[in-house]
């Protein structure tokens, strides 16, 4: 039996307690329904005395606990806790139905059995527990499954294709220059563009395939009742051709292109982790020829991602180790054919796979981000070189060093270089600050207001690459400018072909008319030389005059320089 409280601490206790309690006698009529069932519940009290508790727990759940209903209705001799916890619905006035905790204590009053329900409304807490367990499996931005439940759905697609003995195939893709369209427009046009792109995938999958968003903008498809590779190649085909039309974004039409990898299950791999990897390794090459396209997995390419992941690892070590030199290309004055400065080129020095050309590791940088601490070693180390060639006696020469989109979008850049000008010594006028054409239109006003920091330092500005991009003569005429590098690609045709030769001419009269320099790169030969020394071109580098040379070897080459002069 219950101790019971004196009537008025009991009756008080009950009538403030914010959980719902409600009693019933021996023919489960309501005899107290306190101000925390009026809340739940929404009846009053006045109108629910009396009544059956089955207006407010339904049937179902009373059917439940017949046995303890037959107990209760012995009467009071048998009166204890019935010891009854556990999830049941609660009906409210509106007849709504929600989830709730109860215990249910038997207990004797006045010789009469009573059998009172404490109850808690848990809806919140399970609105928050589906939403947490929502979260777990779908990405909140694209309503799509995510990576755990892409990889569950994808281990039971091969447990069915094993048992009707088709394939199944995984198919990773991404948003082409997603990088460019997010740094360019905002995030929250990247976001917009996501969702865009996840409901355009929708409309070329079909129902049984799983589609979900697997993080960035890398979207996986699981394709399941196929009979061979023609199927899936068909299936492929129709994802991309669904993005011959454009999306809006913003109030912007952008056109979309998506790279794709292949796996198929059970040739590539036998299991669901191997089929990501593998269409994983086949979205890479994918990626590598251009984008717009999509790439079957094999074996190679595997081979192909494993040296990658070992080179960046190799990278991340050499960074602090100073495994990096530099070579400089020298520049020249075409009419006087006096040194007029230098470029700053990298090379990795690997302990032992000797040196890396910069072809391998320079798109691995961007990639990872690792170009950013790169160039800033680039940085220290060509103005650290300078400052000691002028120490030891050289003239003082600009020296060119390339920036990357990156690094120059990067948060500390203008400091990061103020700070290594304190650091070596250098004089700023010694530095020539190189970005490529593209790289200054993706958000021209950010890099005006950069490169007018750097210009009040004394720093040089080029714009390299020249004629590759797509800016026009109204933008390019805002940038505080000193020289513009007109690219080899043209340069290598001027004598043979009318078209570089126009494009050439004309870089150098419009460079001409806003009070900027002309510098060509890869000259080759006499007749280029000539060609651009006859356009009015103002200097020139390339094999012509002399191949990239380390440090020692540039000193040695300009005291040459001088002797002969």
């Amino acid at each position: 039996m219950i101790p019971q409280p004196p009537d008025s601490l009991f009756e008080t206790i009950v009538s403030i307690a914010a959980d719902a309690i409600v009693a019933v006698d021996e023919n489960r009529r309501i005899v107290l329904f306190n101000w925390g069932a009026e809340q739940v519940f929404q009846y009053q009290a006045p109108e629910i005395l009396g009544q059956p508790l089955d207006l407010l727990i339904p049937e179902r759940f009373v059917e439940s606990h017949r046995e303890r209903v037959r107990e209760f209705a012995a009467g009071p001799q048998t009166a204890r806790r019935m010891n009854e916890r556990g999830e049941i619905a609660g009906r409210r006035k509106d007849g709504t139905e929600f989830p709730a905790e109860a215990s249910i204590a038997k207990t004797a009053r006045e010789g009469k059995s009573v059998l009172a329900v404490f109850l808690r409304d848990v809806t919140a807490r399970k609105q928050a527990e589906a939403r947490l367990t929502y979260l777990a499996y779908y990405d909140a931005l694209t309503g799509l499954p995510n990576r755990m439940l892409f990889a569950d759905r994808l281990k039971q697609a091969m447990l069915e294709g094993i048992r009707r003995e088709h394939p199944v195939a995984v198919l990773l893709m991404d948003v082409d220059r997603f990088r460019t369209f997010n740094d360019t427009l905002g995030h929250e046009a990247g976001d917009q563009l996501l969702r865009a792109a996840s409901q355009r995938l929708r409309l070329s999958t079909r129902e049984s395939d799983t589609l979900a968003r697997l993080g960035g903008d890398e979207f996986g498809i699981v394709l399941t009742g196929l009979r061979d590779e023609s199927d899936i190649g068909r299936a492929v085909q129709r994802i991309l051709d669904s993005f011959a039309e454009p999306l809006s974004v913003e109030e912007q039409t952008l056109y979309v292109t998506m790279s794709i990898g292949v796996s198929v299950h059970p040739g590539d791999s036998l299991s669901a982790e191997g089929l990501i990897r593998n269409a994983d390794a086949a979205l890479s090459r994918a990626r590598e020829l251009g984008g717009n396209a999509f790439q079957f997995f094999r074996p190679e390419m595997y081979t192909r991602t494993a040296k990658n992941l070992a080179l960046e690892n190799d990278l991340r070590r050499s960074l602090p180790r100073g495994d990096f030199i530099l070579h400089y290309q020298p520049q020249f004055d075409l009419k006087t054919g006096d040194l007029i400065g230098a470029e700053a080129l990298v090379r990795w020095m690997h302990p032992q796979r000797g040196l890396v050309p910069p072809g391998d590791f320079i798109p691995l940088a961007e990639e990872t981000g690792l170009i950013v601490p790169l160039g800033e070693v680039v940085l220290r180390q060509a103005l650290s070189q300078a400052k000691a060639w002028h120490d030891g006696g050289l003239p003082p020469l600009p020296i060119a060093v390339n920036f990357s989109v990156r690094q120059f979008r990067h948060a500390a850049m203008v400091e990061t270089v103020h700070r290594a000008l304190e650091e070596t010594g250098a004089d700023p006028r010694w530095l020539d600050i190189e970005l490529t054409e593209s790289s200054i239109m993706k958000n021209p006003e950010a890099v005006i207001a950069s490169l007018g920091e750097l210009k009040r330092l004394g720093i040089l500005v080029s714009v390299d690459d020249f004629g590759t991009g797509y800016s026009s003569l109204a933008h390019l005429k805002r940038f505080p400018i000193d020289v513009i590098k007109v690219d080899q690609s043209f340069v290598r045709n001027v004598t043979t072909d009318p078209n570089d030769a126009a494009i050439a001419a004309a870089i150098v009269t419009m460079a001409q008319t806003l009070g900027m320099r002309v510098i060509a790169e890869g000259v080759e030969t006499e007749g280029q030389a000539g060609f651009l020394r006859s356009k009015g071109c103002d200097g020139a580098q390339g094999y012509l005059f002399s191949r990239p040379l380390p440090a020692e070897a540039f000193r040695e080459f300009v005291e040459e320089k001088n002797r002969q002069g």
